[in-house]
């Protein structure tokens, strides 16, 4: 995991932020690690497999499909822009403030598509398969 803002100094107390997204008073790092024993549990409570990758999946896939944000963006978002790639050394000076909208762009439409009322799929079973649309033979 990445902190939130790297130069943000860890406060035993909890009074301050210490800069991580999943902060951890019993991890050496300092930061939530080796989470996978919680999967069983968030699942069950959701209704739905769960897994946190999946989070990072939905995250890129509203901003790249519902958004239409740009890659660039995208990626540093989700902290996969590279330094060594040339055409994202153009953007790689995104800050927290610039960051910050977009990001909170992605929640809203996130939210909305959560709440969303979803028409029933003529086409679509049960099983999963369009009907007769794979048929083979």
């Amino acid at each position: 995991m990445v902190a939130a803002d790297p130069a943000a100094e860890a406060d035993p107390a909890g009074l301050r932020p210490c800069g991580w997204v999943f902060p951890s008073s019993t991890s050496a790092s300092g930061h939530a690690e080796e989470l996978f024993h919680l999967y069983a549990r968030i699942s069950q409570a959701a209704g739905t497999k769960f897994w946190f990758h999946g989070l990072r999946n939905a995250f890129i896939s509203v901003a790249e499909r519902e958004l239409m944000l740009p890659r660039s963006l995208t990626k540093r978002l989700v902290n996969h822009a590279r330094r060594s790639d040339v055409t994202e050394e153009y953007a790689a000076d995104w800050t927290i403030r610039r960051l910050r909208e977009p990001a909170q762009r992605i929640a809203d439409r996130t939210e909305e598509l959560m709440h969303a009322e979803v028409e029933e799929d003529p086409d679509w079973e049960a099983d999963g398969a369009f009907g007769g649309a794979w048929e083979e033979g």
